[in-house]
């Protein structure tokens, strides 16, 4: 999961100073960073303008351009991109620009060149090139505003973070679940994101929905907006696209994929009038059905599949790829917005099956919760009437999902039993009100009494259920993150027994195919503890906590037995297992996990 500061700043503040302090935060509260990305790190490259673009005389393949760079200088390249015009603003680099070179993997210098018998001044760049993204089929198409001899790096610089995310954590699959880690490790307040909250009076257009295939959609939202313009997107939102390596299309299409990035949920827009009798039917295809795909593919459907359908024939395949037919064209001017929860094993065996993995299966195969839906929904309509313009026209039809809150009470001596530490009632309702505030308006959270806490969690977690102990995760990382808090072993009740279970409970630890639910029953299963992240990361958030603790080896006692406390650090007997103190599972060797 790429993650762009500089987006990740609208809806958080972030010291960019002390960046690396945040990230080894991040990292030990289980958002692990794989990477980070300087974008931005070339040399020399500007903006230019194309001025002409003709056929090479010795190369089918090839064009000669003349482009202007800024200097009132034309200068002649050969470049190979089938996506050039004549006024077109590019990334030109002259010579003696510095570019990432994709065959060396390193920066190198750019020399005049011939190419066929033509003198080459340069390189009109594509996103690879510019470590932007990894399109290099066609040039970089940059925004017709941009300043003729500028910098490139004046529009295009960033640092750009790389998460590897586990697969329990959908909610960090987009920016703003990030975020929300931030806030936690921080104390820092999320902001807020402008939504859609407004009743239309102007309804003028009918949108019918059906469910058929129930066990297969959770909900499906749907609405029509009327008077939009299709262009291409403003600078901010195709430079955000183009920080993660996506490409802009057109201004409706980017939208969804930037609410998608944002918030991890995925839509799609449909063209209002290519949906017979405007009906939309989710439903399983029918034997001998075909669907060409946005992709130009004409491809065979099976009864396993969903499909999203009008009155007569399939328009989409569910959560996976739009229909050709019904996609947004430059002669759009109406459209219907889908945000919809599909069944993530159905979605993930169609995608396999046509080899369409993408950045929306990928968060449909994890089950969305179906209350993201509204949440996007929402946000995507506010971005299309600011940035395409028009009006809703059609009743929202929401269909499939009843809305449930799902009340969760928490009381202060079960989060100090299970926790092991001494949290006072001011600082826990201060942590749930910072963990599980939905800035939406969908939860609330209140202190009941000085013992009891409660609140409605509707979004925030992907996780969070009726189970309690999922919540208590992020007590521990906040508490362990915040410095004012200074906890060490020697200030610490600590409860041996519940030092693992507390924070991976069954919902945690489903994620991880097994391994940790077998290791915490019997000894003779703790050898799958090499296959399970779930305890390796662990073990290595004790080490950074309970050091002193961590003198031999780390004994995990089972749910069953009895767990005493440590006031005097005194470790159990490592060196008969069977002790009374000891693990039923087993020790786990310190040359193996601790330094």
């Amino acid at each position: 999961m790429k993650v762009p500061i500089s987006w990740l700043k609208n809806y958080i503040n972030v010291d960019e100073d002390n960046i690396d302090d945040l990230l080894h935060r991040l990292t030990l509260a289980g958002t692990e960073v794989e990477s980070i990305e300087t974008q931005g790190n070339w040399e020399g490259v500007v903006v230019g303008q194309v001025l002409e673009v003709s056929k090479h005389p010795n190369a089918d393949r090839l064009n000669l351009v003349k482009v202007n760079s800024g200097e009132n200088e034309t200068l002649d390249v050969v470049c190979g991109a089938n996506n050039l015009y004549a006024g077109q603003k590019v990334a030109f680099a002259p010579v003696g620009s510095k570019l990432f070179s994709p065959k060396s993997k390193k920066m190198e210098t750019l020399k005049k060149s011939k190419i066929r018998g033509e003198i080459s001044n340069g390189m009109i760049c594509s996103a690879l090139e510019l470590g932007l993204g990894e399109d290099h089929e066609g040039i970089l198409d940059l925004n017709k505003d941009f300043e003729n001899g500028k910098s490139l790096k004046d529009y295009y610089s960033d640092t750009i973070i790389d998460f590897e995310l586990t697969p329990n954590r959908p909610d960090c699959l987009g920016i703003y679940g990030v975020a929300r880690e931030v806030s936690a490790v921080t104390g820092s307040k999320l902001k807020n994101v402008q939504t859609y909250n407004k009743n239309s009076n102007n309804i003028s257009d009918n949108l019918e929905i059906d469910i058929e295939s129930k066990d297969l959609c959770k909900r499906y939202m749907g609405v029509v907006i009327d008077g939009v313009e299709i262009t291409d997107s403003p600078e901010w939102l195709k430079s955000a696209l183009i920080s993660i390596g996506e490409n802009p299309i057109n201004n409706i299409v980017d939208i969804t994929n930037y609410v998608m990035f944002e918030l991890g949920q995925p839509l799609h827009a449909f063209d209002y009038k290519k949906i017979n009798n405007n009906k939309i039917v989710v439903r399983n295809a029918k034997k001998g059905e075909r669907l060409i795909t946005l992709d130009e593919e004409n491809r065979e459907l099976n009864e396993d599949m969903l499909v999203i359908a009008d009155s007569d024939f399939p328009v989409a395949l569910a959560g996976i790829k739009g229909g050709k037919e019904s996609g947004i064209q430059s002669d759009t001017s109406k459209i219907v917005l889908e945000s919809a929860c599909f069944e993530g094993g159905n979605n993930r065996k169609t995608a396999n099956h046509f080899d369409l993995k993408s950045q929306a299966t990928l968060r449909f195969e994890k089950n969305l919760k179906p209350e993201l839906c509204e949440v996007a929904f929402n946000r995507a309509i506010h971005l299309i009437l600011e940035v395409c313009g028009g009006k809703i026209s059609s009743e929202i039809v929401d269909t499939g999902f009843d809305k449930e809150d799902k009340a969760i009470e928490i009381s202060l001596s079960k989060i100090n039993s299970l926790l092991g530490f001494h949290f006072e009632a001011k600082s826990v309702d201060q942590i749930i009100s910072f963990q599980l505030e939905c800035p939406y308006g969908l939860a609330e959270c209140v202190s009941a009494t000085t013992s009891t806490f409660g609140t409605t969690v509707e979004l925030a977690k992907q996780n969070i259920g009726i189970n309690t102990t999922t919540i208590f995760k992020r007590f521990e990382w906040i508490k362990r993150n915040r410095d004012e808090e200074n906890l060490t072993a020697h200030n610490l009740n600590f409860n041996y027994k519940n030092t693992l279970i507390m924070s991976y409970t069954a919902k945690y630890s489903s994620s991880f195919y097994g391994p940790f639910r077998h290791a915490v029953g019997s000894s003779n299963n703790f050898g799958d503890k090499d296959k399970s992240p779930v305890i390796i990361e662990y073990l290595a958030c004790l080490k950074s906590l309970f050091s002193t603790l961590l003198l031999g080896s780390m004994v995990i006692e089972s749910m069953g037995s009895e767990g005493g406390v440590l006031n005097k650090l005194s470790l159990p007997n490592l060196e008969n297992p069977n002790s009374s103190r000891a693990s039923a599972i087993g020790t786990i060797p310190p040359s193996k996990y601790c330094e």
